[in-house]
């Protein structure tokens, strides 16, 4: 196969998770330039891949490194911004950029000719805005040149210039020679004389390429011309620039732009400008003068930006100019205040929604409202919310966690605190009110709404069903505020919040069911809630032809043919745009394209605050804006509520739209994007944040070690809490770094983290019943463990639960036997005995209770050495006390079971001790002490519900009842 074969073969793979590329859009001395889409977002975005020949070595692959953090770190309109960079599992290096649909100033030279003078400063000025950002970084371009300066020709008359390959060409040193085929950090037609005699460089001779690139647009020709490219090199050394003015007389080049032009060109750095921004100020001196001349200006009457008369829209914002004289001046919104906003074509939706919650009566119902981005289902929840309030009832408006990380319970949390008409810190004052919270588990679902833990004593078991009651007894006290006790529950983008929050509204189908209470969920179909609590669906779908043009004010027959053009959320977007087909713009934007239209409008202050509140989450704490910040900054806050990008709130600001903050966030430079996530997980943990966030941003931060450690205790946490989503989402991001940090670094002391993340992983899909890419993880990185290393022995211990899963037990005992014996020879007593616990159930699914008993005895043994008080101790106990009942012992199986039951006791395992208490009661109606057995059936429920353990405390309570009714008379 040729290169070119293997290379094109990339088209339709996913690079990143993320990206998939669609298209060779170019070719270079560094690598290929493909176009390729985000799916995730719906937008293009371009791909650089980087020949492997210019990366044979890991010093090479490390430069890569170097250079792809600075220029992602560059965060500047005119900088092109590099999204994302990495190394795929075969060795392929990219970096992913924003796709630029301009054409290279080379090729607008050759199409258009020599360009107005007014037009070469505003490209020049560009430029200086790029490399001065750079310049303070440390980053020189090296290779300024008409090839690596894009244009894009605005609607408002404006070029929307970008510098492209910034520091990439300095990945490998290259010989002389092949600086003729661009493969070296400068080309001799544009390269500094310091860089020609390959002495050190530094920003100012980027300014003489830059110079170079000035002469060239202001006579048509380059200052030095010869038969060789070191013969030209030698020219840029050796002689004097000829003047512009005389080169081109017939330009009207004015003075002090070949003044500018002749200062940059000097042969010598200290005799130039000192630095961009000093070019800068002379050259918009020289457009100042060249504006005096012009007269004819209007004024725009949104941003009040000047304009010249000829612009049809505002080079600022983008507005259009041709307004009624009379609104010259005047500042206007944006975006028209939200009760303007027309709500159309929702009609049967919002009358479908009406019946179902004057149908709620006595009882709750749940339903569905499905679309996807875009339809508008945050809205109709809204509407229907109003509708409910003005009806007397009391709407709770909730959804995912506003720093986007799946904090447990967060969703379920926001509900409690409205509903109990408190704000979230308050809470806890209101938990140790047991009056508020008569029923045990209910008290202890509130507990736990607070700070998750699982239940005490039983790892991997929620409390979903106790936080459950909690939100049921919220409900029930807030009913006495409504007209009629009707409440509505309104959970926005469901698949967004934490997994614990969909099963507590899953068992909120029992716990709530005796109120009158409606639950509206929104998201995408299929909702995983609605496959275990039936509800209507009310499904929306795009506008209708009439109402989409009536939202945009278009008139456009391709609106219908647009693949977005009856979106809501398109069209709003395509309405706060502004646009209209003009003579070089007449092709609709994508979703994507046109809200990065609307950000490219804004200045580099407010983009730069755009950025850290995208980072902080969809709904952004002031104080924490404010630590992200420069405080003089947060000024442009109400030009971005104004342009309808954030929305102020009672303690902050919100996007308008999640999908507006994903966006931005997802276009926010790579090492911008960290350095903002670093200071972000500075705020968070001097704040006593969830754990869930500072992980989420040390994920993002680059912060190899602290993200480490935070995703595993993460991961732990939340497998003990019984959430093993969360569990998955922490260890896989783990092993992901962990990965990354090896094939970037060469870090082989990663191998260990890549071995427990990897185990951790399974163990998590295993909870989570996802048992063939359990076994798939754990396959994978089992060669990497040591043949007696400890996690050897944890992996096997996994492979045969995963074996025990899959329903083969003659597989899942030798695994398990294996893991024993190892343990065994590790001198592990805690890891051997949960092994023969493990073959103990395996033997009693088989039905071997006598095996059963021996493994779990001998796993007993081993705990009383190692963990004599544990809750693990205790458990085992209680199992030895079932398993003797099953075979007759009730004498030995006593003893068990109190000194299972003691153990929990002191522990303070409620649930454990209520196991105990239930197989005692048992023991008692075996043998006929029926008053007995009632009497601790009893205390077992309520041990249970003490617990939060829903099920064991009905499990009892029914055991007490049956043995009354069999004892009255």
């Amino acid at each position: 196969m040729s290169q070119g074969e293997a290379v094109d073969s990339l088209i339709g793979r996913v690079i990143g998770d993320a990206y998939v590329i669609q298209q060779l859009v170019g070719v270079g001395g560094m690598g290929r330039v493909y176009r390729a889409e985000q799916k995730a977002l719906g937008r293009v975005v371009a791909i650089k891949v980087v020949h492997r020949h210019l990366l044979g070595d890991r010093d090479s692959i490390s430069r890569f490194y170097t250079e792809a953090r600075a220029a992602s770190s560059l965060n500047h309109p005119n900088s092109v911004s590099i999204y994302d960079f990495g190394r795929t599992d075969d060795g392929i290096l990219y970096l992913v950029m924003e796709f630029l649909r301009g054409k290279d100033l080379a090729r607008v030279m050759h199409e258009e000719g020599v360009l107005p003078l007014a037009r070469i400063i505003e490209v020049g000025l560009g430029v200086l805005g790029a490399l001065g950002e750079a310049h303070a970084r440390g980053v020189v371009h090296r290779d300024l040149k008409p090839e690596n300066i894009i244009i894009e020709r605005m609607r408002g008359g404006t070029d929307l210039v970008k510098v492209v390959d910034f520091g990439l060409a300095k990945i490998r040193d290259v010989e002389s020679v092949e600086a003729q085929h661009g493969l070296v950090a400068g080309t001799p037609d544009y390269m500094a004389p310091e860089q020609a005699r390959a002495l050190d460089v530094d920003g100012r001779s980027d300014l003489y390429s830059l110079g170079v690139l000035l002469f060239e647009m202001l006579t048509g020709r380059l200052p030095f011309v010869d038969d060789t490219p070191s013969k030209v090199m030698t020219r840029h050394v050796m002689e004097n620039p000829p003047n512009p003015m005389e080169v081109a007389p017939y330009r009207g080049i004015t003075q002090n732009l070949c003044d500018i032009v002749l200062c940059v060109l000097a042969k010598e750095p200290n005799q130039r400008f000192r630095d961009a921004d000093d070019m800068a100020r002379a050259l918009q001196k020289a457009a100042a003068s060249l504006r005096a001349n012009v007269s004819d200006s209007l004024r725009c009457p949104s941003c009040s930006a000047l304009n010249e008369a000829t612009r049809a829209y505002c080079g600022d914002c983008g507005r259009r100019l041709s307004l009624p004289q009379g609104a010259a001046g005047l500042p206007q919104m944006s975006v028209p205040p939200s009760v303007e906003r027309p709500f159309l074509s929702r009609g049967r939706e919002l009358a479908a929604l009406t019946d179902i919650l004057h149908r709620t009566e006595g009882k709750a119902r749940v339903a569905y409202v499905s679309g996807e981005l875009g339809t508008g289902k945050t809205r109709l929840l809204s509407a229907i919310g109003a509708q409910a309030t003005r009806e007397g009832a009391v709407v709770v408006e909730t959804g995912p966690h506003p720093s986007g990380a799946p904090v447990a319970y967060g969703a379920v949390r926001a509900a409690v605190a409205q509903l109990l008409n408190v704000e979230e810190p308050k809470l806890a004052a209101l938990a140790e009110d047991d009056g508020l919270w008569p029923d045990a588990v209910a008290r202890a679902g509130i507990r736990e709404l607070l700070t998750p833990e699982g239940l005490p004593g039983l790892e991997g078991v929620s409390r979903h069903v106790a936080v459950s009651a909690a939100l049921a007894r919220a409900t029930e006290l807030a009913s006495t505020r409504a007209d009629r006790g009707r409440v509505v529950l309104m959970f926005d983008e469901l698949a967004r919040c934490d997994a614990l929050s969909a099963e507590v509204l899953a068992a909120f189908a029992d716990t709530g069911s005796a109120h009158s209470v409606l639950v509206l969920v929104s998201g995408a179909m299929p909702i995983s809630l609605a496959l275990r609590w039936t509800g209507p669906v009310v499904e929306l779908s795009p506008l209708t032809a009439g109402d989409a043009r009536t939202l945009s004010g278009l008139e456009l027959s391709s609106l219908d043919e647009h693949s977005e053009g009856r979106l809501p959320l398109y069209l709003e977007q395509l309405r706060l745009l502004r646009w209209e087909p003009s003579g070089d713009d007449v092709s609709l934007p994508s979703l994507a394209e046109a809200v990065m239209r609307r950000i490219e409008t804004l200045d580099i202050v407010a983009r730069r605050v755009l950025q850290a509140a995208a980072v902080l989450g969809e709904r952004v704490p002031f104080e924490a804006l404010r630590e992200l910040v420069h405080h003089e900054d947060l000024s442009v806050l109400g030009k971005l509520e104004a342009r309808g990008l954030l929305r102020q709130t009672d303690h902050g600001y919100a996007f308008t739209h999640p999908y507006l903050r994903d966006l931005v966030a997802a276009s926010t430079p790579a090492e911008t994007r960290k350095l903002l996530h670093a200071r972000a997980l500075e705020w968070a943990s001097h704040n006593g944040e969830p754990l869930e966030v500072r992980a989420e941003h040390a994920f993002r931060s680059g912060d190899e070690l602290a993200a480490l450690m935070l995703l595993e205790r993460m991961g732990q946490e939340a497998l003990k809490r019984g959430d093993p989503s969360a569990a998955m989402l922490a260890f896989r991001r783990g092993l992901e770094l962990a990965r990354r940090e090896m094939l970037e670094k060469g870090n082989e002391s990663m191998d260990p983290a890549i071995v427990s993340f990897s185990r951790q992983l399974g163990e998590a899909m295993l909870w989570h019943g996802d048992v063939t890419a359990a076994a798939g993880v754990l396959n994978e990185a089992f060669q990497l463990a040591g043949p007696r290393s400890l996690e050897r022995a944890r992996m096997t211990l996994l492979l045969g639960r995963v074996a025990e899963r899959r329903d083969k037990p003659r597989e899942a005992a030798r695994q398990l036997g294996l893991a024993a014996e190892l343990a065994q020879q590790l001198n592990n007593p805690i890891l051997e005995a949960r092994a023969m616990w493990a073959i103990s159930r395996v033997r009693k699914a088989e039905g071997d209770t006598v095996g059963a008993h021996n493994a779990l005895s001998r796993a007993a043994e081993r705990m009383i050495a190692a963990e004599p008080r544990s809750a693990r101790r205790a458990q085992i106990e209680v199992e030895l006390g079932e398993l003797l009942v099953d075979l007759g012992d009730t004498e030995a199986a006593h003893e068990h079971l109190e000194r299972g039951l003691d153990i929990a006791r002191d522990g303070e395992w409620s649930a454990i001790a209520a196991s105990a208490l239930g197989v005692l009661a048992t023991i008692d109606e075996l043998s006929a002490r029926r008053d007995q057995a009632a009497k601790r059936y009893r205390e077992a429920s309520q041990s249970a519900g003490k617990a939060g353990d829903a099920k064991g405390r009905d499990r009892w309570r029914r055991a007490a009842q049956a043995i009354m009714l069999v004892t009255q008379p």
